[in-house]
């Protein structure tokens, strides 16, 4: 009787996944997300533009017109002439 109650849970154990195997899994998982987080907080904390971009003229002029409505031919405030 203990040789089909052998044969019954080494059947079973072979078809359930491992409680270690599947916790290392889960941490590697965790590590890796973690870490691409990390990287993506790192670029996001560098400046888009190189210093100095808005102090040139010409972009400064472009970023100041867009945000006149007069200038833009937005609707709101408009010149009296």
């Amino acid at each position: 009787m203990s040789f089909l109650m052998d044969f019954a849970r080494t059947a079973v154990e072979a078809y359930m996944e491992k409680p270690d195997e599947r916790n290392k899994a889960v941490h590697d998982h965790i590590r890796l997300v973690k870490a691409k987080c990390d990287e993506i907080i790192a670029d996001r904390s560098k400046s888009q533009k190189v210093y100095g971009f808005w102090a040139n003229s010409s972009n400064n002029t472009v970023f100041t017109n867009q945000r006149e409505p007069a200038l833009a031919k937005a609707p709101g405030r408009t010149a009296m002439y």
